[in-house]
């Protein structure tokens, strides 16, 4: 039990920077991850946004718009800052 209680406070401590970086005022476009039975590009425009190109697949797509309603919608954001940190290049 001591080791679950260990596993899980270290996995807070270590996403707690993405979800501050998450967080953060957005500009641009973001990265829209949705669960597998959503409709990345339906939510986008649900919330009055604006899909960005093709969409290749339906749990994820480029978007601009109100990212506070994308997010009440159930999606993930991610933004160039935030894959740019991820990927281990300057936020």
């Amino acid at each position: 039990m001591d080791r679950l209680f260990l596993s899980a406070q270290a996995a807070m401590i270590l996403c707690a920077p993405l979800v501050l970086l998450s967080l953060a005022p957005v500009e641009g476009p973001v990265l829209v991850i949705v669960p597998p039975w959503a409709d990345a590009s339906a939510l986008v425009t649900s919330a009055r946004g604006q899909p960005l190109g093709a969409p290749f697949v339906t749990f994820a797509t480029l978007a601009t718009g109100d990212v506070g309603a994308i997010r009440a919608g159930g999606a993930w954001i991610l933004t160039g800052g935030l894959i740019s940190f991820l990927c281990g290049g300057p936020a």
